[in-house]
């Protein structure tokens, strides 16, 4: 008798509490993107009002093609005055790396601490010596021209808080 009870709360318990983890989920990655935008944002405030050059480009000029949005470390040396990471301009700005990837992620990236720490010279331990890309969990749209898409159509990404015609005003999205 006990132990149908206990069957028969852990039936209607259990449901529960992963719904409860789903939703506290869902907010700590509402929370992580509103800090991204903010961290962002507040670099464009003291930097003229312009994003950080986004390490998805890849290229030679000045106007990159676009590679992959969801990378915190670029596969490729820093040239023409951009950053290979992202914590090398956000870093300042977000307290914490844990901010930069989604709660709801399969399993977190135990180099990200690290990675996060040395920036444009992070180089993942566990593969030959190279600059290696590092990708995370959320998109970050600013500050690149690309194609998005099967339709190839040109997707250009917010240059400046205030945003332009034509531009996206998204900053930041879950990457699942």
């Amino acid at each position: 008798m006990v132990i149908s009870i206990i069957a028969l709360l852990l039936s209607i318990g259990v449901p529960t509490f992963n719904s409860v983890r789903t939703k506290a989920r869902a907010l700590q990655s509402m929370n992580n993107k509103r800090q991204i935008v903010a961290a962002v944002n507040f670099f464009a405030d003291d930097n003229d009002d312009r994003y950080p050059t986004s390490v998805a480009k890849v290229g030679f000029t000045d106007r990159w093609n676009w590679s992959n949005p969801n990378k915190l470390a670029a596969d490729d040396l820093p040239m023409l005055g951009r950053s290979r990471s992202v914590s090398s301009f956000l870093g300042s700005y977000v307290d914490k790396p844990k901010s930069m990837v989604c709660p709801q992620a399969p399993a977190p990236f135990r180099y990200l601490e690290d990675a996060w720490a040395q920036g444009d010279n992070w180089d993942n331990p566990d593969t030959p010596m190279s600059l290696d890309t590092l990708d995370g969990n959320y998109c970050f749209y600013w500050n690149y021209v690309g194609y998005l898409g099967g339709k190839r159509k040109v997707f250009l990404g917010p240059q400046r808080p205030a945003g332009s015609r034509k531009t996206s005003t998204l900053l930041v999205t879950d990457y699942f």
